[in-house]
């Protein structure tokens, strides 16, 4: 009995003193771990919130305070609702610049102590593809329901009224060039099956139906045209595509040009990409166009193997004859819509993906136009430009301006 009761004992003080160590430890704080030391021993304080917490608020200035231009100074502005697909843009040197969206509206840009903003200056003309001004009060634009010319006392009265097309015939026009208020081309095809492509010349005279183009005799070529350029020293160029002779699954650009003294047109034979078929060497898409000087042009497009090229015409004696040099581009460069320059080593392509490019002289060089971190992606289809001072760029949703 006496030993029972002593085990009994025992067990109890043991209980008791495990309890007691189980309650200190409780009550007692573990030590944390050292920090990180410096050079000298001393410990570097911790940084608030660590990497996540900086990417956050990153993430929250750029919400708060969104870039509006590039790193290049391609700044982006405000495209009106409604008119989400511009197509060609056209400045007059003097403030003004205009847009055409295919939703039939055109677009007004005027400067402003502010900085500027678009208007939508005209609607329901139908879907246009083409712009060019002869001055500050004179636009014309095209599209799938023909030619409008727009007039009026200042930029912000312009109206815009059709032109009948000859013999009455609904044209499809997708190019514009003029050399003069009196010297205005137009290059276009009827919605009829199959099409019949026309190349319109206007030289101001009018009727009480309006505006009078007559068809030039170049159309007999039965080309689909596609574009009309030129300058003033070197007249007018047009370009157009149809099925290679003998093989109709491969299209061919012919190219012809009028000497301001000609009466008509003339071919004008492009370079061939030596490294390819004579076939597929040609070229088969024109993308955009442009005379930089009446001395320098370039043609973009690509070959029938899918190639994209530039054809860069240099002229010694003042654009009266020209010289071509073909640059081989990439099979899986985006495609080019529009080339405007103003010196041979200015020149500016856009294009699909959200491509600006610059021609330096050398090469093509992507610029910078992206003001998040997510690359511009939209198709850019027009750009104009009259040099350093200021270019315009528009596609769908997207207007950049390029400022000094």
């Amino acid at each position: 009995m006496k030993l029972s009761l002593a085990r009994a004992s025992l067990v109890s003080l043991v209980a008791l003193v495990t309890l007691g160590a189980f309650v200190a430890c409780a009550d007692t704080e573990e030590p944390a771990a050292p920090g990180p030391s410096g050079d000298d021993g001393a410990a570097i304080p911790p940084v608030d919130g660590g990497p996540l917490a900086d990417a956050t608020a990153d993430a929250d200035a750029e919400a708060a305070a969104p870039r509006e231009c590039s790193d290049q100074n391609f700044c982006h502005t405000a495209v009106p609702a409604g008119t989400p697909s511009l197509r060609g843009v056209w400045g007059d040197g003097a403030g003004t610049v205009w847009a055409i969206s295919e939703e039939g509206a055109v677009l007004r840009w005027e400067t402003s102590a502010s900085g500027g903003a678009w208007k939508v200056h005209a609607s329901g003309l139908g879907p246009l593809r083409a712009i060019w001004g002869s001055g500050p009060t004179e636009i014309w634009v095209a599209g799938d329901k023909g030619i409008y010319r727009g007039t009026g006392a200042s930029a912000a009265a312009l109206t815009f009224t059709g032109t009948p097309n000859p013999g009455g015939a609904p044209l499809k026009v997708v190019s514009l060039f003029g050399l003069s208020p009196t010297d205005i081309w137009a290059v276009g095809s009827t919605p009829t099956d199959p099409p019949v492509a026309k190349v319109l010349h206007y030289t101001g005279g009018s009727t009480e139906a309006g505006t009078t183009w007559a068809v030039d005799a170049v159309t007999s070529r039965k080309l689909a045209f596609t574009h009309v350029w030129g300058s003033a020293a070197s007249g007018v160029w047009v370009a157009g595509y149809r099925p290679v002779p003998g093989d109709e699954f491969v299209d061919e650009s012919l190219v012809f040009r009028k000497l301001p003294a000609a009466t008509t047109f003339a071919e004008v034979v492009l370079p061939r990409d030596p490294n390819e078929d004579p076939v597929f060497g040609r070229l088969s898409k024109v993308g955009g166009v442009s005379f930089a000087t009446d001395s320098a042009m370039f043609i973009v497009g690509r070959t029938p193997s899918n190639m994209q090229a530039t054809w860069r015409g240099t002229s010694t004696n003042g654009g009266q004859t020209f010289t071509f040099t073909y640059l081989r581009g990439g099979y899986e460069e985006p495609h080019i819509h529009s080339v405007s320059g103003v010196a041979p080593n200015d020149v500016w392509a856009v294009g699909d993906y959200g491509r600006v490019r610059h021609w330096d002289g050398a090469e093509w060089k992507q610029a910078a136009v992206t003001v998040t971190k997510v690359p511009l992606t939209a198709p850019i289809y027009g750009v104009w430009t009259r040099g350093p001072s200021e270019l315009w760029a528009v596609g769908d949703g997207v207007a950049l301006h390029r400022k000094p």
